[in-house]
């Protein structure tokens, strides 16, 4: 008498994917949307890793494709990657930019500072700024509290990202130069785009 086989139910398979970032602020804001109890399940699969800031440009691409390598080996490979990093006057932030888009990694990034993507959560702002100093002082006018990497920066502006998305698409179609690479752009930020496909991922 021959047994029927039993099949068991497979769990679907989260996305895998890799988050790289250039400071804590960085990192804390994506740590806590990952985690986030609305998200949490469906983006188990997410890392978030902080390299070293300041150097955007080739050296950066080669240390995140060896971070997929050794993924790979041990691993399933990432779905997706991407790279969070920022304007913050770096000479090589344009090399590395295309460096990155030409190997398939995705990239949000800043100007001048990742913080232009906490403003605009607030108002629409065309304002250039050349140093971090003084972007905060413009967000703190909106977030009084704001600390730079001090505090859960997602749960406290969660409410407000439909007018975040709002702001930074506003601000994308009014650069004042579009042929601009986008690495010149300030102020300019994407960062709305990794958000809005992460939470797409949790809320699925």
């Amino acid at each position: 008498m021959t047994r029927k086989k039993k099949w068991k139910r497979s769990l679907p398979r989260r996305p895998h994917i890799l988050i790289v970032v250039e400071g804590q602020t960085e990192k804390g804001y994506f740590h806590h949307l990952v985690n986030a109890p609305d998200y949490q399940i469906s983006l188990s699969g997410v890392k978030v890793t902080i390299i070293i800031k300041n150097q955007a440009s080739k050296k950066v691409v080669q240390e995140i494709l060896k971070m997929m390598a050794r993924t790979e080996r041990i691993e399933r490979p990432y779905s997706q990657v991407w790279w969070v990093f920022d304007h913050d006057n770096n000479p090589n932030r344009k090399e590395g930019y295309d460096e990155a888009r030409k190997v398939g990694i995705r990239i949000a990034f800043s100007a001048f500072a990742f913080e232009q993507w906490y403003l605009l959560h607030f108002v629409k702002s065309a304002k250039a700024f050349s140093e971090i100093g003084s972007l905060i002082k413009a967000l703190q006018k909106h977030f009084p509290d704001y600390q730079k990497a001090k505090q859960n920066d997602f749960e406290n502006l969660k409410d407000k990202l439909e007018i975040a998305y709002k702001n930074t698409a506003w601000l994308r179609d009014n650069l004042e130069d579009k042929t601009l690479h986008i690495t010149e752009q300030n102020p300019y930020t994407d960062v709305d785009v990794l958000v809005q496909n992460l939470i797409d991922i949790g809320e699925s």
